[in-house]
């Protein structure tokens, strides 16, 4: 989507965003009517033309740090080549529910027990018997928590 520049018989400059579709032969409108308010002139061509910045699209230049690939991030066909290069891939969106859904169950599951184990604490239970019952903690585990 290129933006051309135009200027009307007033002096009036803007921008205008063409799309190939604006005229039948898919070429650049030759006047168009100026768009600043209460101007009713035509305006031609004036410079040159530039793309309109469209997100993923046509060199975008709004870099960015990723923490997750650990470096700069130029664009969205950059961001692509170093994922390629560091074999990593992009998740989709089934991926990520079933991560978010594996959270959200391994939480609850923790307040769940959480609340066991303050439940035995406070009936009277040792804390290391309590960890024990409530927790499923192996034997060597159990042994580096015991107060």
């Amino acid at each position: 989507m290129p933006l051309h520049n135009y200027r009307c018989k007033s002096g009036h400059k803007f921008e205008h965003l063409w799309y190939h579709t604006d005229t039948e032969d898919g070429t650049q409108p030759d006047e168009i009517q100026c768009e600043k308010d209460l101007c009713f002139e035509k305006a031609t061509p004036c410079g040159g033309e530039l793309f309109a910045r469209t997100v993923g699209r046509w060199g975008d230049s709004l870099s960015y740090y990723d923490r997750g690939l650990g470096c700069e991030i130029k664009n969205p066909a950059h961001r692509d080549r170093v994922m390629a290069a560091k074999g990593v891939e992009p998740a989709n969106s089934a991926q990520l529910d079933e991560n978010m859904h594996r959270v959200i169950t391994e939480h609850q599951e923790h307040e769940t027990q959480v609340s066991q184990f303050k439940s035995l604490t406070d009936s009277g239970m040792d804390a290391p018997d309590a960890i024990d019952k409530v927790f499923n903690l192996d034997h060597t585990t159990k042994l580096n928590t015991e107060l």
